[in-house]
């Protein structure tokens, strides 16, 4: 029929033992990619001392709308996180999303730099405040979302 085009598709399948051979690299970026294109953000918190920290996450994820809830996924606290820890301590935190063309600013965060060293001012985000959240947000950030932490669930 006219207008029709007809195409072949090879699927590959993979066992579990096919994956796990894979080279570490090549395995977590096939796992990572699996579930899609997921939206880069900017969770900024504040100690109970005052130090600031801003990090990349690329796993929040909408719970409800009635009341607005969100999830941020966190990998296993066997090293410190700041975050995390700020979070846990304040019930504070924003979420910011950032300009595609911060991308490289917003991916630095996530490089390991001292306890007392603010990712703020070391990639070049600007802290800024609003009126009744304690933790800053990233002034560049087009989109910025006040938080206050509800609940903490560990999977096991």
């Amino acid at each position: 029929a006219a207008g029709c085009v007809s195409y072949t598709t090879e699927i590959m399948k993979l066992t579990k033992t096919d994956i796990e051979n894979l080279q570490q690299r090549y395995r977590a970026t096939l796992i990572n990619s699996l579930s899609g294109v997921r939206q880069q953000v900017l969770v900024g918190t504040k100690s109970k001392d005052g130090l600031t920290n801003l990090a990349i996450f690329n796993s929040i994820l909408h719970i409800g709308a009635h009341p607005a809830m969100y999830g941020l996924l966190f990998r296993p606290d066997t090293v410190r996180r700041d975050t995390l820890t700020n979070i846990l301590e304040t019930n504070s935190y924003t979420i910011n999303y950032p300009k595609s063309s911060d991308y490289k600013k917003a991916h630095q965060t996530s490089a390991k730099y001292d306890h007392d060293v603010s990712e703020f001012g070391a990639t070049g985000f600007t802290e800024t405040y609003r009126s009744g959240i304690y933790a800053p947000f990233a002034d560049e950030a087009p989109v910025k979302i006040g938080m206050t932490f509800a609940q903490r669930v560990d999977i096991p």
